[in-house]
């Protein structure tokens, strides 16, 4: 199992209506020194921000490497798995999660959230003095555990991703097709993150639609209108796309034999997974295994 951010700190989930104010602990901030992870993806359901000082730093989401530049904000949905997995420099990185809950409850602008929930690593075009100003007052703010504090945390973020979604913005890796998504408020949201998460610890378990929506206190029906309001596809499609990442994940960093890679990944047979993996990546396991290890050689 992939570990995760500890969604204990950054929200306590209640039953409770969201609003445009700000909920406590919907942020969650960090300041340390980047580091390389040994063989170690992780996922989360949160967006996640950051924020390099005096250094660069790689991602690599599954078969896709995100060069991150020091001084220029990055933006992603933390919902497939990445890992850092080379540092340039010795600088410090400043990482801001926020739940999906609370991002989607900030009123930004359309086509910013389409490109984050459809897989867009984005960051700004330019460096910005006031970037580096903020998020070392934020640095330096981590000890305050004050509701007022996180008010204002929140309150600076939004509008900062607010002036990214209007200035216009640069995609390290460019989101996935898909539709318009249409956002709706409510306890909706706070119902779509469950289901985000119990699917983000689960799916490589033998789980269905259905167990994924009676786990998370819904409706199969509700389920499916939720995952089409908010991200343009059916649960199962988004629960295939969780699989297939961890999938390619496994065939570009391991030497994993296939069937294994297959029951890691969560899929009931090896055909099933050859099925799927040949319809959605329009290539075979061991071909793509093949063709990304001849990538990673030549970028050596």
């Amino acid at each position: 199992m992939l570990p995760s951010v500890d969604e204990k700190r950054l929200m306590q989930e209640t039953n409770a209506e969201p609003t445009h104010a700000p909920q406590l602990r919907s942020i969650l901030l960090e300041h340390h020194k980047p580091e390389a992870w040994e063989h170690v993806y992780h996922h989360h359901a949160s967006i996640e921000i950051n924020f390099l000082k005096d250094c660069d730093m790689t991602y690599a989401f599954s078969e896709r490497n995100a060069r991150l530049q020091g001084g220029l904000l990055t933006v992603f949905w933390g919902a497939y798995p990445h890992r850092v997995i080379d540092v340039k420099g010795e600088g410090s990185i400043t990482n801001i999660y926020v739940t999906l809950a609370q991002f989607l409850q900030w009123p930004l602008p359309q086509p910013f959230i389409n490109a984050v929930l459809s897989g867009a690593v984005i960051t700004a075009k330019e460096q910005r003095i006031d970037d580096y100003y903020l998020t070392k007052r934020w640095a330096q703010e981590l000890r305050e555990q004050d509701s007022e504090w996180d008010r204002l945390h929140a309150l600076e973020l939004e509008a900062r991703l607010y002036r990214l979604a209007l200035e216009g913005w640069d995609e390290l890796i460019p989101a996935r097709q898909s539709d318009d998504l249409k956002v709706v408020g409510g306890k909706a949201i706070l119902h779509f993150e469950r289901m985000l998460r119990y699917m983000s610890k689960h799916f490589f378990n033998p789980i269905s639609s259905q167990d994924i929506a009676e786990n998370s206190g819904v409706s199969a029906s509700y389920a499916v209108m939720l995952f089409r309001k908010f991200l343009g596809r059916t649960v199962k499609e988004h629960l295939t796309e969780l699989r297939l990442q961890h999938a390619k994940m496994l065939l570009t960093e391991s030497d994993a034999k296939i069937v294994s890679v297959a029951i890691e990944s969560g899929f009931s047979s090896l055909s099933s997974f050859y099925d799927t993996f040949q319809k959605n990546v329009n290539t075979s396991p061991a071909e793509f295994r093949k063709i990304t290890n001849q990538r990673k050689v030549s970028s050596g």
